[in-house]
């Protein structure tokens, strides 16, 4: 909380400038990376479109609460979850180590879906509701179990900017 307030708060204190996009990251196992350390978003964003390329594990965290889980177990198994409580999971591989498969995942005050593909809507692979989603998020990208996972954020809704 204290967190989203300190973005809200950059949020409507700084100039903002259009980043390009699409923007580039590597995750490697205990490494993780901030979204928000280099960018900002509106604060109205609800919308994320990104590209991942790995063999499995790549983990996604929003505002750490909700965690989406890419290819975990092995590339088995997806989940969607807030705290220790899976909202929803979707079996089946999603991850591949040399091609990048392109996600979505789109959010308001009570409801998360999550995709596969490049437009919002469309292929849903886990769904959920909650009354605590963010508004104003940081997101944490990182991967486990000695894996390296790559990242291509593509596209937002509302606009990300440099800080």
């Amino acid at each position: 909380m204290i967190l989203a307030v300190a973005l809200l708060q950059t949020c409507l204190s700084a100039v903002f400038i259009d980043i390009a996009l699409p923007k580039r990251f590597v995750t490697i196992d205990t490494e993780e990376k901030s979204l928000g350390e280099e960018i900002t978003f509106h604060p109205d964003v609800n919308y994320l479109q990104f590209d991942v390329k790995g063999q499995r594990d790549a983990f996604l965290q929003f505002d750490f609460t909700f965690l989406i889980i890419l290819g975990g177990w092995g590339n088995t198994k997806s989940t969607l979850s807030v705290g220790d409580k899976i909202l929803d999971e979707n079996h089946g591989p999603v991850l591949d180590h040399n091609n990048y498969n392109s996600f979505w995942i789109s959010w308001n005050r009570s409801h998360i879906y999550f995709g596969q593909g490049i437009n919002s809507g469309d292929n849903i692979l886990m769904f959920g509701t909650s009354d605590c989603f963010p508004g104003v998020v940081d997101i944490i990208l990182r991967s486990k179990f000695r894996q390296t996972v790559n990242w291509i954020i593509n596209k937002a809704d509302k606009g990300i900017y440099t800080k």
